[in-house]
């Protein structure tokens, strides 16, 4: 399963298009979408620590980044929006964590 194709399973659970939905699902997946890029994060400097030796000495998470393809940006961005703008402090907290590990991402894909 594709990254776009799990972030689309995640977001569907956390039915982030009913607005009186579940506010704890959308949270859960808001926190579920989070380990998933962290998960891949880690995926990816294991990848590079195995190609340099340099990188072996000293892997470190926070300097590696997912580049994830437009259509999980589009996926994210209607509920991470709805999310951001939730009056439930919860959401927002998780829905910034969530900004916060995708955007250096973002970055990387768009400015190569």
């Amino acid at each position: 399963m594709s990254l776009t194709e799990r972030v689309v399973e995640i977001l569907r659970k956390g039915d982030f298009e009913a607005r009186d939905g579940d506010w704890e699902a959308r949270n859960d997946a808001l926190i579920e979408l989070q380990q998933l890029f962290r998960t891949a994060a880690a995926t990816v400097a294991d990848d590079e620590a195995e190609k340099t030796e340099e990188a072996r000495e000293t892997p470190r998470e926070a300097d590696h980044h997912v580049a994830f393809d437009l259509e999980a940006w589009r996926a994210l961005r209607l509920p991470l929006t709805g999310a951001l703008r939730d009056l439930r402090s919860h959401l927002v907290r998780e829905a910034c964590a969530l900004v916060a590990r995708v955007w250096p991402s973002h970055i990387v894909e768009h400015t190569t």
